[in-house]
């Protein structure tokens, strides 16, 4: 414990050597097996603008036995061009080799943990129809009304990995006044993510189909290239609660975290997202997305 004690300190240090340290740490379970250790904020990140763009959570239930997620992945991408840097997605696998205690935790906290029809999706958490979880492939005419509207809220973030120690600085910025209970969560994510073998290779339900861009592929697809994997969460789904002192124009709220992941986790394809939720409704605010090893801005 000592020696972690003093990476910490020294990570810290080098995101900003002008920052006085606090050896003050929280030690806390991620839900995952990883660590999660929360030390001192520093601030790296300029103060939050006027203005934010409103950004989608697409939370995709997804694993390699289920024949329909080619078409579901196809469809995310098509929508990601569409809405260029707006729509973020992070796939909790089921019943394969990537998935995560993280599935049914978020399964246990949005719902009554029951399995849905797969594929399903999540769009901001937002009720749609009367459900929050979209499990008959017919969210697509729902994603402009997700990512409309002029948030209040906006997040950016720094991170960087040594010695299997992600630390990352997260910022949440108000450009207005805001009422209620706001909580910020971190999932970590890998695009490119492929084995020649059981548990990675995708079923396919779309082999025979000549309309298809999945025609005569092969059922399974082998070597199938998985997206936003859902490899750790660097917080607990319930989230860190933002102080009511922030929730005002101009606000400014800085979290450090930094949580132990494992060598399996391809630094080079991997990202920090970052959200805020309501936990009135669960409701995402809004969210932002940073490679590893980079910062990424208000925007």
């Amino acid at each position: 414990m000592k020696n972690k004690l003093v990476l910490l300190a020294i990570l810290t240090i080098a995101f900003a050597s002008c920052q006085k340290e606090d050896n003050t740490i929280v030690t806390s379970s991620s839900g995952d097996g990883s660590t999660i250790r929360q030390g001192t904020p520093v601030p790296v990140i300029g103060n939050p603008p006027s203005t934010f763009t409103q950004k989608m959570l697409l939370e995709n239930f997804t694993g390699a036995p289920y024949a329909k997620v080619p078409q579901n992945d196809y469809t995310i991408s098509q929508l990601q061009n569409q809405y260029p840097n707006r729509i973020i997605a992070a796939s909790f696998h089921k019943n394969d080799r990537m998935e995560t205690i993280a599935t049914p935790s978020l399964l246990n906290f949005v719902s009554n943990g029951s399995l849905p029809n797969m594929p399903a999706v999540m769009l901001n958490r937002i009720t749609f129809n009367g459900k929050m979880i979209d499990e008959l492939g017919t969210w697509g005419p729902n994603v402009p009304y997700a990512l409309s509207g002029t948030p209040k809220i906006g997040l950016a973030i720094q991170s960087y990995a040594l010695n299997h120690v992600l630390n990352m600085n997260i910022h949440v910025g108000f450009n207005a006044a805001v009422t209620g209970n706001y909580k910020m969560c971190v999932y970590i994510v890998e695009n490119s993510v492929h084995q020649p073998i059981s548990g990675y290779n995708q079923s396919n339900g779309f082999n025979t189909d000549s309309s298809s861009p999945f025609y005569n592929m092969g059922d399974p697809i082998v070597n199938y290239t998985h997206d936003n994997v859902v490899k750790a969460m660097g917080t607990t789904l319930s989230g860190i609660t933002i102080p009511s002192s922030y929730q005002v124009t101009g606000g400014h709220m800085i979290q450090s975290l930094a949580i132990d992941i494992t060598s399996s986790i391809n630094y080079n394809n991997a990202y920090v997202v970052a959200y805020v939720y309501n936990t009135s409704n669960q409701q995402v605010m809004n969210v932002q997305i940073a490679k590893i090893g980079t910062t990424k801005t208000w925007d």
